[in-house]
């Protein structure tokens, strides 16, 4: 009666290269358990000779590291989508609050507009250097706001000192007409990326 693998690495002294076949034993039943498969109830459609075992083996440990390596990569690339997706997502939200469509806060000649989030209000700081401005502010959370400030550009040099002085961070304004739209967009690619990592 032939061996099993089990009694080829019980019975006496390890093959020179038993240690290599005992690595790719390991990796075979760990792949086995994640899949479910009981070992002891698997019938073998054939009895292999050390070198055939051998040939067979490294073939399908090669296809199989391929496999996982290409499941990996696209997992890490709609990862990648996923967060810039989010952190798209995380700058339009609060966009939206303030209510202005993002063509009319950029491109104009005559004045500079700041866009961004802050920890404070900065309206009285402002008002302190010019009084020639506009500003729109909304609360995204504590101690956190979106601002939206219209002043000229003569006295825009002054504004931005004193809104890096409470912590301005820009939000560069996207290319884009709709806000909803956009998000929308945005969150249902979100659901198609975390359905296709579930199909990997």
């Amino acid at each position: 009666e032939p061996l099993s693998i089990e009694e080829y690495f019980k019975l006496g002294e390890p093959l020179p290269i038993a240690g290599e076949y005992s690595k790719d034993l390991v990796l075979i039943r760990s792949i086995m358990h994640n899949l479910g498969i009981d070992p002891y109830k698997v019938s073998p459609s054939r009895v292999y000779t050390v070198e055939e075992l051998k040939e067979r083996l490294e073939e399908y440990l090669s296809e199989l590291k391929s496999e996982i390596l290409d499941r990996l990569d696209k997992i890490k690339a709609l990862r990648d989508e996923e967060a810039s997706l989010k952190a798209e997502l995380s700058t339009l939200e609060p966009l939206k609050l303030v209510g202005i469509p993002p063509r009319l806060l950029k491109g104009y000649k005559r004045l500079k507009v700041f866009v961004g989030f802050m920890r404070a209000d900065p309206t009285e700081r402002i008002r302190e250097v010019t009084d020639q401005f506009e500003i729109v502010v909304k609360e995204v959370s504590k101690n956190n706001y979106v601002v939206v400030v219209f002043t000229k550009v003569d006295v825009a040099e002054d504004v931005f000192k004193v809104l890096q002085e409470i912590g301005f961070t820009e939000i560069v304004v996207p290319d884009i007409e709709d806000y909803d739209a956009r998000i929308n967009e945005i969150k249902a690619r979100i659901d198609e990326i975390n359905k296709e990592i579930e199909r990997l």
